[in-house]
């Protein structure tokens, strides 16, 4: 493995703990500049959510939701089972499980 490849599998890494970080603290518009402008954000059994504004409106209606349901939006994601697909020094790709604890 190349030094260039460790550095994007690193990048990658250290994205994916910054959405989580972000995700836990409510910090959406932090949050969705993770993403390129017209960024996806695929989650299993949804629609995909196409572009920083959905992506955003999406993330603060499930935290409203949660808020109205139970007065509460903490919320901790632990993410495992990390595969990055590095394609060259400008792309890669990237799958994880995550764990949701919440109240």
């Amino acid at each position: 493995m190349e030094t260039w490849e460790l550095a994007v599998r690193e990048h990658v890494r250290e994205l994916i703990a910054r959405y989580a970080r972000c995700a836990d603290r409510g910090a959406f518009r932090e949050l969705v500049l993770l993403f390129a402008e017209e960024g996806i954000l695929e989650i299993d059994g949804r629609a995909p959510l196409r572009g920083r504004l959905a992506i955003q409106a999406f993330l603060e209606g499930v935290r409203d939701s949660r808020l109205r349901k139970n007065g509460t939006t903490y919320i901790r994601h632990h993410v495992s089972s990390l595969a990055i697909d590095v394609s060259d020094p400008e792309n890669a790709s990237a799958e994880s499980y995550f764990l949701v604890l919440r109240p």
